[in-house]
């Protein structure tokens, strides 16, 4: 099975942290590996490229229409998360989120 790269993308990097390395646990058998990475002046295309899913903090919402336009193009989906799964003990609904929009 190919290996689905997903980024989840906040302001510093510790809360998200916690996220990808649940994530991770969790998706061992579908060969999804999480990586985390701060907000910046980052080329949208250029993550398009590199990872298969983009995941964005709570706190990053006012940029999401911004990298949804290019990474739409790209096929590459983009998920919000919301406040309540980025708390650890929530990161479930997430992931069943992921899987759904991924058709996995």
């Amino acid at each position: 099975m190919k290996e689905i790269k997903g980024l989840i993308l906040c302001s510093g990097g510790y809360s998200s942290s916690i996220i990808s390395n649940r994530l991770n646990e969790l998706g061992e058998e579908y060969n999804l590996k999480f990586e985390e990475g701060g907000y910046g002046n980052d080329n949208i295309s250029a993550l398009g490229d590199k990872y298969d899913l983009i995941l964005f903090a709570p706190h990053l919402s006012m940029y999401f229409d911004e990298y949804e336009d290019v990474l739409l193009e790209k096929n590459v989906p983009l998920i919000q998360i919301e406040s309540r799964e980025y708390v650890s003990s929530n990161v479930e609904i997430l992931f069943n989120r992921i899987l759904e929009v991924l058709s996995l």
